[in-house]
């Protein structure tokens, strides 16, 4: 019922200002926006439209275009190239009418396309190093300069655990079985906390979608009623399944889709300069689809096996 009134006054919003806007009554218009603009900010739009639909009023209106301008780009109620097209609808407006304009818009786009730019090299420079540290684990010998134990801070002695991400524990202090080949099963005590809250994280949500599709007929299961479950039915580390499935998805997904996409307005950028145009809204967001769509494709695999470890679990 409240939707409904709702609609009924955006409504009448509209239909008041089509009313000025019928009769060619711009005083009415810029009335009526500044009693529903708050209300109703589609006006604007509609308003910039109408103001530069013809020259004479243009000329009644003059003094609000900047006020309209400003109130588009400040609540994004239409993009760049949207505005232009509008302006150049019925060649009313001049280019020094909007030159402020477009001299914000370009310098807030080449901001952000600086920032965007910068989170993309600190994004690669990070991914360079973390994939140069797997190699350096997987490949090369590692050395432990760490004197005290971690746990209870006093001096190592033998026999002493030393787990890859650098944390060194007394063999007793650690409540974990030695394997005949003297290797250990678990994780590094330190590092647990945070690997655990996304590994529990994620086995709720898998556990919430299987139940979801695999029990439609029954009572609708929630986060807190799968993990009771988990827990019920099996122990708490049952949680932290497929944390590696996990690491490896989260790896190649974002390495690719930030790669892909960097790729993409590398090249869009260039065919703009090339033909004197700025980058719009559309190419931006096939850019974005097209780089997310080839990512998933990619990190599919380690997806898949995430979920399937946490079935079988």
């Amino acid at each position: 019922m409240v939707v409904s009134l709702l609609e009924k006054k955006q409504g009448l919003q509209f239909d008041i200002f089509r009313s000025y806007t019928s009769v060619k009554d711009t005083r009415g218009v810029i009335k009526t926006l500044e009693k529903y603009g708050s209300e109703e900010p589609q006006l604007y739009p509609a308003a910039l439209a109408y103001f530069t639909s013809d020259s004479k009023i243009l000329e009644e209106a003059r003094e609000e275009i900047d006020f309209v301008l400003k109130k588009i780009d400040k609540d994004r109620l239409m993009a760049p190239l949207q505005v232009i097209q509008t302006l150049s609808t019925n060649a009313v407006a001049t280019m020094g009418m909007v030159k402020d304009y477009l001299q914000q818009t370009i310098e807030r786009e080449r901001k952000e396309i600086a920032s965007n730019r910068r989170l993309i090299e600190s994004y690669r420079s990070e991914t360079f190093e973390k994939r140069k540290e797997i190699s350096d684990l997987s490949n090369k010998p590692q050395i432990f300069n760490n004197t005290r134990c971690q746990f209870c801070g006093l001096q190592l002695s033998l026999p002493t655990v030393h787990f890859l991400c650098k944390h060194s524990f007394h063999q007793t202090c650690l409540n974990l079985d030695i394997e005949p080949d003297g290797s250990i099963e678990g994780s590094c005590p330190s590092c647990k906390k945070d690997n655990d809250t996304i590994r529990a994280i994620r086995k709720a949500q898998v556990r919430l979608q299987l139940a979801g599709e695999g029990a439609r007929t029954s009572t609708k299961a929630s986060p807190l009623s799968i993990t009771r479950e988990i827990i019920t039915n099996g122990k708490v580390l049952d949680l932290y399944t497929g944390l590696s499935a996990g690491l490896l998805r989260q790896a190649v997904y974002t390495t690719a889709r930030l790669g892909i996409f960097d790729t993409i307005m590398k090249n869009l950028t260039l065919r703009s300069s090339r033909q004197g145009k700025s980058i719009g809204f559309k190419e931006r967001a096939g850019a974005g689809l097209t780089a997310g769509g080839l990512a998933a494709i990619l990190g599919n695999p380690a997806d898949l096996a995430l979920i399937r470890m946490q079935q079988m679990e």
